[in-house]
């Protein structure tokens, strides 16, 4: 089957050069469709001049199909809302859209959709699946993989890219590539998805701002693993969440050696099944539990640590350095140390004797 410009006139655009939908199903079960090719517009061949028209629509619709077909120049490929669930989509080809897939306007149950060995050329959005509203009656159990996602028009164009957009649960993305116009810009995201335990593994992208970007959900962790990125901005992943919440959530590597959590003003490493070891706040980098965790070790050691006050013990006291004399100068409690610069014989080394305050400095 062949479908070309010329039927049911689009009004998005100012001639009637291009229907609005190719294919349209509504309300039907068991459908397939193989070896189809869908051309739109010519209109579709820039950003700046592309339309609203849609390659194939499906509406509350089971078990639809889609194997080793093309559609290109149309506003979105395949368009999937309503109580629609099962699809599969094979072997495609969609080239030249705003959106390659666009799942939207779901209503449950409308689960289960794979995506699989298939090219998208998309100018805003590779696979969309942008449900709104209450996450928990986000489609769940749905499958990318074996795709390759490339950006169409520089990102400079557009207000964003975004290869994957996925706002599913309990769903996998593996075995893809994706790969912005040019060097990378703020604006690219390779994947963007929940931490409503989804599963991203073995992928590669290039020149995104941010290869994968989690965004928080009830505590719940997304699992990354074999993410290799080049040409980009920040490493591997971020992860976003309510700045009011104090519930903990992030992305973990899936073999519990690594997790990144955050919760409010705080992000959280950790490893060997889940332990949490480090923590990083808005000020300050420190163990998740006191006097437990070591740096470095007796036969694997830092070459040099650096800092302005070194407190050991009951880090109360302090051991620092500088220039000049510390009396009446450097603030201390009792046993702090100050090491002097400029100092001479028996004016190197300051012990603080007495006070609390600046004062209380003997040179040993």
């Amino acid at each position: 089957m062949s479908i070309t410009t010329g039927g049911q006139y689009d009004a998005g655009i100012s001639t009637n050069t291009e229907w609005a939908i190719a294919v349209h199903f509504d309300d039907a079960d068991e459908l397939l469709m193989n070896d189809c090719y869908i051309r739109g517009a010519a209109q579709n061949s820039t950003y700046a001049t592309r339309t609203t028209s849609i390659g194939v629509k499906y509406n509350t619709c089971t078990g639809m199909r889609i194997i080793n077909s093309g559609i290109f120049l149309v506003g979105k490929g395949v368009e999937v809302t309503g109580q629609s669930e099962g699809g599969i989509f094979q072997g495609m080809t969609v080239v030249g859209v705003t959106s390659g897939f666009h799942f939207y306007d779901l209503v449950l149950p409308a689960n289960n959709h794979t995506i699989c060995d298939t090219h998208v050329s998309a100018y805003h959005r590779g696979i969309d699946f942008s449900q709104v509203g209450d996450v928990a009656n986000f489609a769940q159990s749905n499958y990318i993989n074996s795709c390759f996602i490339f950006e169409r028009e520089p990102s400079a164009s557009k207000p964003d890219w975004i290869g994957i957009n996925f706002w599913t649960r309990y769903s996998t993305i593996s075995d893809c590539t994706i790969q912005s116009n040019t060097t990378s810009t703020t604006n690219t995201t390779a994947i963007r998805l929940l931490t409503f335990q989804n599963i991203v593994s073995n992928i590669i992208t290039f020149n995104q701002a941010v290869p994968i970007f989690a965004i928080a959900y009830g505590g719940l962790t997304a699992r990354l693993s074999n993410i290799w990125s080049a040409g980009s901005l920040i490493p591997v992943a971020m992860v976003a969440g309510d700045a009011s919440s104090t519930t903990s959530v992030g992305v973990d590597s899936g073999d519990n050696q690594l997790t990144l959590q955050h919760r409010a003003s705080l992000h959280r490493f950790s490893s060997t099944g889940g332990t949490s070891l480090v923590e990083l706040g808005l000020t300050a980098l420190f163990p998740s539990s006191d006097n437990t965790y070591a740096l470095g070790s007796s036969t694997r050691s830092w070459s040099n640590v650096y800092g302005a006050n070194f407190r050991p013990g009951n880090r109360t006291a302090i051991w620092t350095s500088g220039t000049g004399s510390p009396e009446g100068v450097l603030t201390a409690v009792v046993g702090s140390l100050y090491t002097r610069l400029d100092g001479g014989v028996n004016t190197t080394l300051y012990v603080k004797q007495s006070g609390t305050g600046n004062t209380g400095w003997a040179a040993k």
